[in-house]
């Protein structure tokens, strides 16, 4: 993301977050939905909440708004461990992960990560394989990604965990 949109979407995440009372209680993830996702993302980025001006102190994160990261791995495996930190919620331990937000991952910052490889089946018959994260996103210009993609699809396949009803993943056919 541009520094603009996630200053944008950061300043709305911690508004969520003062309407939930979590700002002056710092640090105690909330039970309400809403709140305990802006704080997911708040805190997967910073490790911790605190105010606009102090987050956007972090030389870290500031330096890869707006930037492109490339990764090169001679294996699939070291490819993952790389992509980890840009593309999933999810941490190493996997009871803390589905417990809490996993501080040093910038995956709410990621707008879009493109993997390139001598991918044969997909360069035989001219197809593109897409890991989207779906619509109605709660990051605008991710959702503007999927948005311009599907804009250029013929055709697509929606993929979800067998243990998620279809009427639940907002699944619709064209």
């Amino acid at each position: 993301l541009t520094a603009d949109e996630w200053h944008t979407e950061l300043a709305a995440l911690l508004s969520d977050l003062a309407d939930a009372g979590v700002i002056k209680k710092r640090m105690v993830r909330p039970q309400a939905e809403g709140a305990r996702l802006a704080y997911d993302r708040v805190f997967s980025v910073y490790g911790k909440i605190d105010s606009l001006k102090e987050l956007q102190q972090s030389l870290k994160v500031e330096q890869l708004l707006g930037s492109t990261v490339t990764l090169r791995a001679p294996t699939p495996r070291l490819i993952r461990q790389q992509l980890e930190d840009y593309v999933s919620s999810k941490g190493d331990d996997k009871a803390h992960a589905a417990s809490q937000a996993v501080a040093g991952h910038v995956w709410p910052i990621v707008k879009m990560a493109r993997l390139k490889g001598p991918f044969n089946i997909l360069a035989d018959c001219g197809g593109r394989l897409l890991d989207l994260p779906g619509l109605q996103d709660s990051n605008a210009a991710r959702n503007a990604v999927v948005q311009s993609f599907l804009s250029q699809c013929s055709s697509f396949l929606i993929a979800a965990p067998g243990t998620l009803p279809i009427a639940l993943c907002g699944a619709m056919w064209r």
